[in-house]
């Protein structure tokens, strides 16, 4: 796991250049981690909210949900993060980190297994409801993963 130091970033009134290295050393363990629920801690998002233009939503579960449950919510949150850019030291570092890093990569290879999977659920869920074509009851979807259309 990538590494950050105090020495790395300047003291800022209400962010220091400690509260700067605890908050990048945990960002680097909750991206690499897979964005775990578990390690989204409420300083964590509060801290979060107020970089890379991101808005507090209603609360952390909320902003949770909206990032981090599935590859496809992730990946937008690290295209808006790297899109941002970077208006200070701490934004400048985890920006680079991100873009030498393989997550971006990572993170669109499972979005896009994600896609397939659901794609072929769905084909095989149309194969056996309109041509009547037996299909292996693992590759049909449950009813939650189905749009409301088809129910």
């Amino acid at each position: 796991m990538k590494t950050f130091t105090a020495g790395q970033f300047k003291n800022e009134k209400f962010f220091t250049a400690d509260m700067k290295e605890r908050f990048s050393n945990h960002f680097v363990k909750f991206v690499e981690s897979g964005f775990k629920r578990e390690l989204f801690y409420q300083w964590f998002y509060e801290r979060l909210t107020n970089l890379f233009g991101m808005i507090a939503h209603h609360n952390r579960e909320g902003f949770y949900e909206t990032f981090f449950t599935t590859a496809a919510r992730q990946l937008r949150f690290v295209d808006a993060l790297v899109e941002w850019g970077y208006k200070d030291d701490l934004e400048g570092i985890l920006t680079a980190w991100l873009l030498t890093s393989r997550i971006p990569a990572q993170i669109e290879r499972l979005r896009d297994l994600d896609e397939e999977a659901q794609e072929r659920a769905m084909l095989a869920y149309l194969l056996q409801k309109y041509d009547g074509k037996p299909v292996s009851p693992e590759l049909l979807p449950d009813e939650e993963q189905l749009p409301p259309a088809l129910l």
